[in-house]
């Protein structure tokens, strides 16, 4: 056997085609969704038709052949996409009429019957055997497939009897009952299409009287569940007979909790009317019974609820043909849950009490107007604000009164209410009743009409700011000034005297200019950010003393700006108070004084310099008058006894020795002074050559030794051959006062030693003496000009030897250092460069 959903060979037909021709070997094959009446048709034509193509013997396993001029199969098999889904026979028709049931609206696979069993056409059983399916199964058709999967036969009880082919009689006492079978089957189908026909008719008005009385339910079910309100039917005992699902949604409940209930048992009796008083209030003539009360609700909480209950009454017909009222039957109650809007109703009167007192007695003007701007209603503020009485200023427009150059602005702001339906406030001037204008600032938002959605009219709340916008005018006027003042503004609070400090709050642009900083990099920091190393920490002091007994307090120190650069400022630090007296913030005035500062430091560096010039001046005139004094007296007397008294020649040489010595040193004296002045003023000849150092010193001790030094002892000392590339002028300027100096404050016979070293690209040249030392307080001031030891006494000196050496010393890029003790003598050194270029800066030139 082989199971159904086979393939099969048949052309499968479908509800386009809607049957063209006979079906091939007398078994319709059609698509499951071609209507039952149209399969039925098919049924009809096969049976009365004649064998057409299925005179095919059939195989059996006895190999025996059965005739095969068997009547119609009186079935339609069913398929799609090459699969066989199931059949239908004239025995599933007469049940579906016998069940009254609309043939005209079944397609075929709504009454088909699935195929339970098949057979192969290559292994079919015995005759019994099918018999004994057919039996089993309680089927009537078992359809036979090749062994390629085609439908080649249906078999039925009524071919099988042709298929048991033992004996002829048998065979013609089938065929004889075959044929009354199928006259039978031919008189029940006609007896059958006429009673389908009737029932058809029939049917089809019943079927319409029940579409459209399923219309008429399903619109009014759907009008019943879909209402919101709570909707119940019941009996004049008050049993519940319907709830729709609003009402069981409400109170919690499922219908077959309420159903078969008191209509009144979800209510509190105390609130709720009474099944009694509802029935005593309706009539057929007023049938409708509204009412309003307070009940619990489900929740548990107090609410309120709305109810509307109509009477249904039973008429019949008088002998007057008058139909007449008799008996209440039915009521139905629709009721609705106004919690919410008797609490909208409370607040709105609330609100609109509220509105009214707010309105009579607020400060601003409540007005109302029309999209054209024509008041409609104005608060009594209006009397105070505009001198106009309620009723004067109703009815004329809020365009007349606004000035002419405010009226764009106040315009703008009604266009955008309408556009956005938000709330604008525009600022503009008025006219009052005097004639004068006064600055309103008005906040309006649209009213929209709820039977139109679009707006109708404007409320707006209008207050005086006149004396606000003359604040800010003013405000703006020092913001400013403050803004672009050349000195700069800064701001802090005064929360944070301690710890950290003050922070600040705000800076002017002049401060962004001078310090670098941004204002938002500042802003929220202290002003500890502006100090550094030259910030004198005395006035921080003053100023940190004078902020925290809230003082004003005033200042001068040095600031850093954002560069690491330093600058000076005057700083004005005044505390500011509020209304109650507390102090909230600091404002700083700083004015930048470094150029002032500056002129200040020169100012003092050329008073120092001029006391210096003059100090040098008094030491000039006091030296030079003292050193210029005795040569002057030494010639003047010799010049005396040469022209008064008559003198020897050895004499008259005497005399002579004695006005030249004082012409030199007179001249030694000039040539110092001239020295330093040529020196000062950049115009020395720096010439150097190539020397032998150590030739150089040992003749210029030698010399010395002879004139000045010839009193004491002289040694010179060197490491050996040492040459270098040196001014031999100055060379000799700055080893010759050295020495002179040596010997003029050393005792007679005492030693002065005279040394040269040569060591990484430097002459060392030092002159020690053992002569009466340098005091400490001195030494600092050994190199300048016409400064002389506190404990020189009576020698005689002009105080520019030390200068000179000085000066000679830098110009060769040298040093010169001293150490001396005061009666154990001094020790000069001076390092020079071997081969010293200077640059064009220290490169001077004389005249």
């Amino acid at each position: 056997m082989q199971a159904d959903g086979l393939p099969i060979s048949p052309q499968v037909m479908d509800s386009k085609d809607a049957i063209k021709s006979a079906i091939p070997n007398n078994f319709p094959i059609v698509a499951p969704d071609i209507p039952l009446i149209d399969a039925l048709k098919l049924m009809s034509q096969e049976g009365a038709g004649s064998n057409n193509g299925r005179d095919r013997p059939l195989k059996v396993p006895s190999n025996r052949t059965i005739p095969s001029s068997l009547p119609g199969c009186g079935c339609v098999l069913v398929a799609q996409d090459q699969q066989l889904l199931g059949i239908l026979t004239a025995a599933d028709v007469v049940q579906l009429v016998a069940r009254g049931k609309e043939l005209e609206k079944f397609a075929i696979a709504e009454v088909m019957q699935p195929l339970i069993i098949t057979l192969k056409q290559s292994d079919l059983p015995a005759p019994r055997a099918i018999t004994s399916l057919f039996y089993q199964h309680q089927i009537s058709h078992i359809p036979v497939l090749s062994d390629q999967g085609e439908v080649v036969e249906i078999i039925t009880p009524e071919s099988l009897l042709y298929q048991t082919a033992e004996q002829q009689q048998a065979e013609e006492a089938l065929s004889k009952i075959n044929q009354q079978l199928e006259n039978r089957v031919e008189e029940r189908t006609a007896v059958l299409t006429s009673t389908v026909e009737q029932l058809q008719q029939e049917i089809h008005q019943r079927q319409q009287i029940e579409k459209e009385l399923r219309k008429s339910q399903i619109l009014y079910q759907g009008i019943v569940e879909d209402q919101t309100g709570l909707i119940c039917r019941f009996l004049p005992n008050g049993t519940i007979t319907f709830v729709n699902q609003a009402y069981c949604h409400y109170f919690h409940k499922q219908p077959e909790e309420v159903i078969g209930y008191q209509s009144l048992h979800l209510m509190p009796i105390e609130n709720s009317p009474l099944l009694a008083d509802i029935i005593a209030a309706v009539s057929p003539e007023n049938p409708v019974f509204r009412a309003e009360y307070e009940v619990t609700l489900p929740t548990g909480k107090m609410g309120w609820h709305r109810w509307t209950i109509r009477a249904f009454y039973n008429r019949e017909v008088e002998s007057s043909n008058v139909l007449e009222p008799t008996s209440l039957f039915k009521l139905q109650a629709v009721g609705w849950d106004i919690t919410e809007s008797k609490q909208v109703e409370q607040v709105l009167r609330v609100s609109e009490e509220r509105y009214r007192l707010l309105a009579e007695n607020s400060t601003d003007l409540i007005s109302r107007r029309d999209l054209t701007g024509v008041y409609l209603y104005a608060s009594p503020a209006c009397r105070t604000l505009l001198g106009y009485e309620p009723e004067e200023l109703v009815g004329l427009s809020s365009n007349d009164l606004i000035h002419p150059q405010d009226w764009e602005n106040a315009q703008q702001c009604r266009t955008n209410i309408l556009q956005t339906q938000d709330s604008c406030t525009s600022s503009y001037r008025i006219r009052n009743k005097d004639g004068n204008y006064i600055w309103f600032e008005t906040t309006s938002k649209t009213v929209i009409d709820p039977d139109t959605g679009t707006p109708k009219e404007f409320v707006s709340v209008s207050r005086d700011i006149t004396e606000r916008y003359l604040s800010q005018e003013r405000m703006r006027l020092f913001e400013s000034a403050v803004t672009n003042a050349n000195d700069v503004i800064l701001i802090t609070d005064a929360d944070t005297i301690n710890g950290s400090g003050p922070r600040i709050v705000y800076v002017n642009k002049a401060f962004t200019q001078i310090t670098g900083y941004l204002a938002e990099e500042v802003i929220g920091r202290t002003p500890r950010i502006l100090q550094g190393p030259k910030t004198e920490r005395s006035q921080l002091n003053k100023i940190r003393a004078a902020i925290v007994k809230h003082e004003p307090v005033q200042a001068e120190l040095v600031n850093y700006s954002k560069d690491g650069s330093d600058y000076w400022i005057e700083l004005n630090i005044v505390p500011i108070a509020d209304e109650r007296g507390q102090f909230t913030h600091f404002v700083a005035i700083q004015r930048d004084i470094t150029k002032r500062k500056e002129a200040e430091a020169e100012m003092l560096k050329a008073l120092a310099k001029e006391r210096e010039l003059n100090e040098l001046k008094s030491r000039f005139i006091a030296i030079t008058s003292h050193e210029f004094r005795t040569p002057l007296a030494t010639i003047l007397s010799s010049a005396d006894l040469l022209e008064k008294f008559p003198c020897t020649k050895v004499e008259k040489q005497g005399l002579f020795n004695q006005i030249q010595t004082s012409v030199k040193h007179m001249t030694r004296l000039l040539e110092d002074v001239l020295f330093v002045t040529r020196s000062e003023a950049g115009k020395l000849e720096f010439k150097p050559t190539q020397l032998d150092l150590t030739q150089f010193c040992s003749a210029l001790v030698k010399e010395v030794e002879i004139g000045v030094g010839k009193y004491h002892r002289l040694y010179f000392t060197s490491c050996g051959i040492c040459r270098g590339f040196m001014d031999e002028k100055l060379l000799r300027s700055i080893l010759t006062n050295l020495l002179t100096n040596a010997i003029k404050y050393s005792l007679q016979r005492s030693t002065v030693k005279v040394r040269l070293a040569c060591e990484d690209s430097k002459a060392i040249f030092q002159v020690e003496d053992e002569g009466i030392g340098i005091p400490v307080a001195d030494q600092p001031h050994l190199f300048e000009s016409f400064h002389r030891a506190s404990n020189v006494g009576s020698i005689s000196g002009t105080g520019l030897g030390l200068t000179i050496v000085k000066k000679c010393v830098e110009f060769h890029g040298g040093e010169v250092t001293v150490e001396s003790q005061v009666d154990r003598g001094t020790t000069f050194t001076v390092t020079l460069p071997m081969n010293y270029e200077p640059s064009k800066k220290e490169n001077y030139s004389g005249d």
